[in-house]
């Protein structure tokens, strides 16, 4: 398995650790606060991390995904085919 981390990622990343650092020595923050704190952010960070890695981008369609292949629905209303 290949990873590449973009700069960005990278800068994410410690940045946050930055952040758990700066909350454990400046704030007294207890570490089973962080931890709980970290478990609760994992799954959402996991999923971004993974669409991004599949190659999803949905920010760029509106929210609207286009099917190129799509063909429109027909129903069919008292005996007329109806587009």
């Amino acid at each position: 398995m290949d990873i590449h981390l973009s700069s960005k990622t990278l800068k994410i990343c410690l940045g946050i650790a930055v952040i758990a650092v700066v909350a454990l020595l400046v704030f007294k923050v207890p570490i089973s606060g962080l931890f709980t704190v970290g478990i609760f952010l994992l799954c959402p960070l996991m999923h971004i991390f993974m669409m991004k890695g599949m190659g999803h981008d949905h920010g760029s369609t509106n929210g609207h995904h286009h099917d190129q292949n799509h063909q429109p629905v027909t129903k069919v209303e008292e005996g007329k085919i109806v587009n």
